[in-house]
Protein backbone atom coordinates (compact mmCIF):
# COMPACT_ATOMS: atom_id res chain seq x y z
CA UNK A 1 0.00 0.00 0.00
CA UNK A 2 2.22 2.36 -1.12
CA UNK A 3 -0.26 4.85 -2.91
CA UNK A 4 -0.97 8.24 -1.70
CA UNK A 5 -4.24 8.58 0.06
CA UNK A 6 -6.29 11.55 -0.80
CA UNK A 7 -9.23 10.65 1.71
CA UNK A 8 -9.72 8.01 4.65
CA UNK A 9 -12.91 7.19 5.54
CA UNK A 10 -12.65 5.46 8.95
CA UNK A 11 -15.17 3.06 10.69
CA UNK A 12 -15.88 5.60 13.33
CA UNK A 13 -14.33 8.97 15.18
CA UNK A 14 -13.26 10.57 18.83
CA UNK A 15 -16.53 10.96 19.80
CA UNK A 16 -17.76 7.36 19.30
CA UNK A 17 -14.59 6.35 21.38
CA UNK A 18 -15.01 8.80 23.87
CA UNK A 19 -19.06 8.08 24.38
CA UNK A 20 -18.29 4.36 24.94
CA UNK A 21 -15.87 5.22 27.32
CA UNK A 22 -17.77 7.37 29.57
CA UNK A 23 -20.74 4.79 29.79
CA UNK A 24 -18.43 1.77 30.37
CA UNK A 25 -16.71 3.91 33.47
CA UNK A 26 -20.31 5.04 34.41
CA UNK A 27 -21.51 0.79 34.37
CA UNK A 28 -18.51 0.21 36.62
CA UNK A 29 -18.62 2.70 38.92
CA UNK A 30 -21.95 1.78 39.72
CA UNK A 31 -20.97 -2.00 39.68
CA UNK A 32 -18.34 -1.26 42.37
CA UNK A 33 -21.09 1.24 44.69
CA UNK A 34 -23.39 -1.52 44.53
CA UNK A 35 -21.01 -4.49 44.80
CA UNK A 36 -21.09 -6.04 42.02
CA UNK A 37 -24.83 -6.57 41.74
CA UNK A 38 -25.18 -9.16 39.02
CA UNK A 39 -27.24 -6.66 36.67
CA UNK A 40 -25.53 -3.82 36.55
CA UNK A 41 -21.94 -5.78 36.59
CA UNK A 42 -23.14 -8.17 33.48
CA UNK A 43 -23.98 -4.18 31.98
CA UNK A 44 -20.41 -2.86 32.99
CA UNK A 45 -19.08 -6.07 31.26
CA UNK A 46 -20.47 -5.25 28.13
CA UNK A 47 -19.87 -1.73 27.91
CA UNK A 48 -16.60 -2.58 28.25
CA UNK A 49 -17.02 -5.17 25.16
CA UNK A 50 -18.72 -2.46 23.32
CA UNK A 51 -16.02 0.01 24.10
CA UNK A 52 -13.24 -2.47 22.60
CA UNK A 53 -15.19 -3.42 19.62
CA UNK A 54 -15.98 0.39 19.01
CA UNK A 55 -11.76 1.36 19.42
CA UNK A 56 -11.11 -1.47 16.95
CA UNK A 57 -13.36 -0.11 14.21
CA UNK A 58 -11.92 3.44 15.16
CA UNK A 59 -8.41 2.07 14.14
CA UNK A 60 -8.89 -0.84 11.99
CA UNK A 61 -12.13 -0.34 9.68
CA UNK A 62 -11.19 2.54 6.87
CA UNK A 63 -11.73 2.87 3.21
CA UNK A 64 -8.75 4.57 1.45
CA UNK A 65 -9.43 6.41 -1.83
CA UNK A 66 -6.72 7.07 -4.05
CA UNK A 67 -6.32 8.48 -7.43
CA UNK A 68 -6.14 4.79 -8.95
CA UNK A 69 -7.55 2.77 -6.55
CA UNK A 70 -9.35 2.69 -3.14
CA UNK A 71 -8.22 0.33 0.09
CA UNK A 72 -11.29 -1.34 2.13
CA UNK A 73 -9.50 -2.40 5.11
CA UNK A 74 -11.73 -4.54 8.31
CA UNK A 75 -9.05 -5.36 9.77
CA UNK A 76 -4.48 -5.06 10.07
CA UNK A 77 -4.51 -8.31 8.16
CA UNK A 78 -7.43 -8.04 6.40
CA UNK A 79 -6.86 -5.34 3.54
CA UNK A 80 -7.96 -5.40 -0.33
CA UNK A 81 -7.39 -2.79 -2.83
CA UNK A 82 -8.93 -2.48 -6.06
CA UNK A 83 -8.07 -0.45 -8.99
CA UNK A 84 -11.30 1.59 -10.21
CA UNK A 85 -11.26 -0.30 -13.21
CA UNK A 86 -11.96 -3.55 -11.48
CA UNK A 87 -15.24 -2.36 -9.69
CA UNK A 88 -18.24 -3.20 -12.07
CA UNK A 89 -20.51 -1.59 -9.89
CA UNK A 90 -20.81 1.29 -6.99
CA UNK A 91 -23.76 2.26 -4.88
CA UNK A 92 -24.31 3.95 -1.64
CA UNK A 93 -27.87 3.04 0.14
CA UNK A 94 -29.56 3.48 3.52
CA UNK A 95 -30.33 1.20 6.15
CA UNK A 96 -30.20 0.05 9.50
CA UNK A 97 -26.81 -0.76 11.09
CA UNK A 98 -26.66 -3.31 13.76
CA UNK A 99 -28.04 -1.45 16.55
CA UNK A 100 -31.15 -0.57 14.54
CA UNK A 101 -29.91 3.46 13.88
CA UNK A 102 -30.16 4.50 10.16
CA UNK A 103 -27.16 4.13 8.52
CA UNK A 104 -25.50 5.09 5.16
CA UNK A 105 -23.58 2.64 3.34
CA UNK A 106 -21.44 2.27 0.25
CA UNK A 107 -21.71 -0.92 -1.46
CA UNK A 108 -19.14 -2.30 -4.73
CA UNK A 109 -19.02 -5.77 -6.09
CA UNK A 110 -15.73 -7.13 -6.36
CA UNK A 111 -14.25 -8.81 -9.49
CA UNK A 112 -15.47 -11.91 -8.92
CA UNK A 113 -18.78 -10.67 -8.08
CA UNK A 114 -19.29 -10.40 -4.27
CA UNK A 115 -20.56 -7.53 -2.65
CA UNK A 116 -18.90 -6.07 -0.28
CA UNK A 117 -20.16 -3.22 1.94
CA UNK A 118 -18.95 0.21 3.96
CA UNK A 119 -21.24 2.44 6.64
CA UNK A 120 -19.61 5.80 6.63
CA UNK A 121 -21.58 8.62 8.48
CA UNK A 122 -23.48 11.94 6.96
CA UNK A 123 -20.56 13.85 7.04
CA UNK A 124 -18.14 11.69 5.12
CA UNK A 125 -20.40 11.79 2.31
CA UNK A 126 -18.13 14.14 -0.15
CA UNK A 127 -15.38 11.69 0.03
CA UNK A 128 -18.06 8.84 -0.59
CA UNK A 129 -19.30 11.10 -3.87
CA UNK A 130 -15.25 11.41 -5.22
CA UNK A 131 -14.95 7.40 -5.10
CA UNK A 132 -18.80 6.86 -6.47
CA UNK A 133 -17.42 9.44 -9.22
CA UNK A 134 -14.10 8.00 -9.77
CA UNK A 135 -15.79 4.32 -10.07
CA UNK A 136 -18.05 5.45 -12.74
CA UNK A 137 -15.95 7.21 -14.90
CA UNK A 138 -13.14 5.20 -15.48
CA UNK A 139 -15.88 2.01 -15.33
CA UNK A 140 -17.77 3.76 -18.55
CA UNK A 141 -14.35 5.07 -19.93
CA UNK A 142 -13.12 1.56 -19.88
CA UNK A 143 -16.09 0.10 -21.35
CA UNK A 144 -16.79 2.68 -24.43
CA UNK A 145 -12.87 1.90 -25.49
CA UNK A 146 -14.17 -1.74 -25.29
CA UNK A 147 -16.78 -0.91 -27.66
CA UNK A 148 -14.72 1.11 -30.47
CA UNK A 149 -12.40 -2.00 -31.04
Amino acid sequence: MDNKWIYKVAGGNATDVAVSLIMAAIFTAVAVATHGVIFILALAIIMIIITLAVIYRVLFVKLLIGEDSFCHCRAPWDKKEYKYTDISEAWESTGNSTNGAGACFFNYRTPNGEVKKFSFKPYQYDEIVFLLEKIDKDYFNETEDEEDE
